[in-house]
């Protein structure tokens, strides 16, 4: 796959840096739903480590993953933006409540590119 942010390094840089440091819980994600990047804001509140998350499939995080699967291939379908209520599992298991939002982000053909999600703890 392509580099997620296109540009000069510093850009890419400042990008990662913005993503990693926002106080919003987000994650990035392939559109096959592998997880590209989750931010600490996400990992804390899930209580994962730096590396734990990537490569792993976002829906594996929801509570009802059959739902979430669903959601999820609606989503790249339409190219649009989703919002709702999900039960996120931390990593001991445990739930947590959240509103969720997730946007797909388009390439130049308009396709799904990235897809790019937060969580707010409810």
């Amino acid at each position: 796959m392509d580099e997620p942010f296109p540009g000069d390094i510093g850009a890419q840089a400042d990008a990662i840096l913005t993503l990693e440091n926002a106080p919003l819980p987000l994650v990035v994600a392939s559109p096959d739903g592998t997880i590209r990047m989750a931010n600490r804001a996400l990992r804390e509140l899930l209580g994962y480590g730096p590396v734990e998350l990537v490569g792993q499939e976002i829906w594996s995080l929801s509570a009802d993953l059959g739902a979430s699967r669903e959601r999820w291939r609606r989503l790249i379908e339409t190219g649009g933006a989703t919002e709702h209520p999900a039960e996120l599992v931390r990593r001991d298991g445990s739930g947590v409540k959240v509103s969720a939002a997730a946007v797909v982000v388009p390439d130049e053909d308009g396709a799904a590119r990235l897809i790019i999600s937060r969580a707010i703890a409810r």
